[in-house]
Order: C-alpha cells, then sequence, then structure tokens
C-alpha cells in the first residue's frame, strides 16, 4: 500500500460492502461542504488523483475508491462478477454508505463508463459530470484507431492471460524496473517518464494480471451508447491528443451523443493526462465548475503547498 501522505490532502480510509459482499476501500479527502465523487480507472491507483484531490480540496469533499478486483479492495467470489455492472453497484454501495447526493460526477478511464452507467440508472443523483480520457463504450473498439486493432488487442489478451500465470512471479520486477518509465514514454502510454508514475507503476505491479486482463476483456462488451441522449446534466469531456488508448475522436462521438456537453482537448496529453498536464486539466475543469456549479468550485491554488504547481 502506498503512503497517503504523498497527497498533501486530509484523507480518510474505510472500508464499504458492496451488493454483492465485496469489501472495496473507499478514500475521502478534503475537507468542503459539497461533494465530489471519483470513479476510478484500472490503469493506476488512488495516486493518479493526486493534483485533483491536493487542488480541489479547499471545497469539495472528495470521494474515491479502488475497483473491485484490484490494488486494496476485495476480489467477489465468483470471477464473472468483474463487469461493468458490479462495478456501478460497487459505487451505489459508496454512495449510500456515505449518505451522498446532489453531487458532481468525475471519472477517469474505465471511471467514465461507471459515471456515465451510474447516471443513467440513478438521474437526479449527480449534478453535473466530469469525463476524463475514457470510453463510453466498447474500449477496445478505437485503440490506435487503425483498422483491425480491436481483433489484434481481444486476441493478444487472450494470449496473454493463457501465458500469465507463469509470467506473473515477473510481472514486478518488470514494472519497478528503471528503464520501464522511459520505455513507456517512448511507446506513447505516457507523454514523459514523470516522477509520480514510478510509484504508480510500483502499486501496478502488484496486481493479479490474469485477473486484470479478464476485466479488461469484461469491459470491452459493455457500452452506454445506447442511453447516453438520458443524460441531462452539464457535462465536461477531456481527450489528450496524443492518447491512443481512447483518441480524441471518442471524446468527439461522446460530445455528439450527450445534448450540451462540453469537450476540451489536452494538448500533448496521453491517457495519463491527469498526472502530465496537471495545470492545464485542473484550469478546464475549474472553468467548467465556474459556470455549472458556482457556489462551491475549488479555487486554483490551494494554501498547503499541494496541488498542481
Amino acid at each position: 500500500m502506498f503512503d497517503l501522505a504523498s497527497i498533501k490532502a486530509p484523507i480518510t480510509r474505510k472500508t464499504v460492502l458492496s451488493r454483492d459482499g465485496t469489501p472495496i476501500t473507499v478514500y475521502v479527502a478534503g475537507r468542503g461542504a459539497r461533494n465530489l465523487i471519483l470513479a476510478p480507472g484500472l490503469g493506476a491507483n488512488l495516486l493518479c488523483w493526486k493534483y485533483i484531490l491536493e487542488g480541489f480540496q479547499g471545497v469539495y469533499r472528495i470521494t474515491s475508491w479502488d475497483p473491485r478486483g484490484t490494488y486494496a479492495s476485495g476480489t467477489p467470489h465468483d470471477p464473472r462478477d468483474l463487469d461493468l455492472p458490479h462495478h456501478v453497484e460497487d459505487m451505489e454501495a459508496v454512495v449510500e454508505s456515505e449518505g451522498l447526493r446532489g453531487f458532481v460526477l468525475g471519472g477517469w478511464s474505465m471511471g467514465v463508463q461507471i459515471a456515465l452507467e451510474y447516471t443513467i440508472r440513478h438521474p437526479g443523483m449527480a449534478r453535473a459530470l466530469v469525463l476524463i480520457n475514457g470510453h463510453y463504450g466498447h474500449l477496445l473498439h478505437d485503440v490506435l484507431n487503425l483498422p483491425g486493432a480491436e481483433a489484434l488487442c481481444r486476441g493478444a489478451i487472450q494470449v496473454l492471460r493463457a501465458v500469465m500465470p507463469a509470467l506473473q512471479p515477473v510481472a514486478p520486477s518488470i514494472f519497478q524496473a528503471d528503464w520501464m518509465p522511459m520505455l513507456l514514454a517512448r511507446t506513447g502510454v505516457f507523454k514523459e517518464p514523470v516522477p509520480l508514475f514510478r510509484p504508480i507503476l510500483k502499486e501496478f505491479s502488484s496486481l493479479d494480471f490474469h485477473r486484470y486482463l479478464g476485466m479488461i476483456a469484461r469491459l470491452d462488451r459493455h457500452t452506454t451508447e445506447p442511453n447516453l441522449h438520458r443524460i441531462q446534466v452539464p457535462t465536461l469531456i477531456t481527450a489528450g491528443t496524443r492518447d491512443f488508448l481512447t483518441p480524441p475522436s471518442v471524446g468527439r462521438r461522446l460530445q455528439q451523443f450527450i445534448p450540451g456537453s462540453e469537450l476540451v482537448l489536452l494538448e500533448g496529453g496521453t491517457h495519463y493526462s491527469m498526472m502530465e498536464l496537471p495545470r492545464e486539466l485542473h484550469i478546464a475543469i475549474e472553468s467548467f465548475l465556474r459556470r455549472v456549479d458556482p457556489n462551491s468550485f475549488a479555487p486554483a491554488r490551494t494554501t498547503t503547498g499541494g496541488g498542481y504547481r
């Protein structure tokens, strides 16, 4: 478990039981009177939210969690219960346990699908959406924006799952190797190897990758597209211009599907723009919240020494 003190914001950790009994590790940060929920992705732990937690802690009480089957959360008894609907049930359990309502709902990567599906199921609960670099549907459909890439990715997942029991013992040493951040930057996964990526990779290396790849495959089966027209709350969509996992074309289509939504392109950002371009992302989010949630928008700077500076 990483050191929560590396995030310069007050954080409380607790456990919530989901509907099927799976324990979900929940984090509550900040001192604000109003609530911001951050639905998590699969590609990083709570540290990926570091700059948002630090930058918006003054006004919002911010709630997030580790997805089931990853990091500090538990794994369901039935391996089939790792699909998107069960992740949404986890959010439902968190919302009920914390007594939340009328919140701003954000999400990154898989968290975008969680946020969209939750909003469709529970109209009136979220008063605004902040959707960061995520897909609304079959996430492998648009990888690389190349014909045939979807089938190639699905085949690669099947092969990797088959050999992963043999590779799992060496995964930690690979992901924690000194050269890994630079390799990921050169292949375009990261914009550049910023220091925050090293502890994130360390936590990522602890995952069960056979399970993790299965979760990706199950997530690829889900789509919110048929119901996106039902979302009637102010919505901000962001996309990194160098994100080959969820390219800007995904954000543009999502903007067309959600009436009145706004799209901000993060120039040069990859899927991990939250860590690469924290200032630019903060400005985009704050500008949006100033207009749609003027009574509780967060200042661009904090007095704790945290944030994006």
